[in-house]
């Protein structure tokens, strides 16, 4: 769940690349980076945290478990799909 989610938002941070590429927005592309990068630090996780029941013994594991997955598998597509980027396709995308 956590690596389809990762591959979604690079899918989405190529289409905000692209948006930036076409309207030459001077800093869209450290902004889109700066926002991906909080997201994964503080927002995404919480996403995948186990719901709980009332009276359910809550065990930290698998929030550590969900934490470590999304900025290991974040982290990883947010520089792959940056270095994508800059190696293949900013010099395709001619206006």
């Amino acid at each position: 769940m956590i690596f389809a989610f990762c591959i979604l938002i690079s899918l989405i941070q190529l289409f905000l690349y692209y948006l930036n590429h076409y309207f030459k927005w001077k800093y869209g592309i450290f902004l889109t980076v700066f926002v991906l990068i909080v997201g994964y630090i503080f927002v995404f996780p919480e996403w995948f945290y186990p719901k709980y029941e009332e009276g359910d013994m809550k065990c930290g594991l698998p929030i550590l478990g969900a934490i470590l997955g999304t900025w290991i598998f974040g982290f990883t597509s947010l520089i792959g799909t940056h270095v994508f980027y800059r190696v293949n396709l900013k010099k395709s995308w001619k206006k």
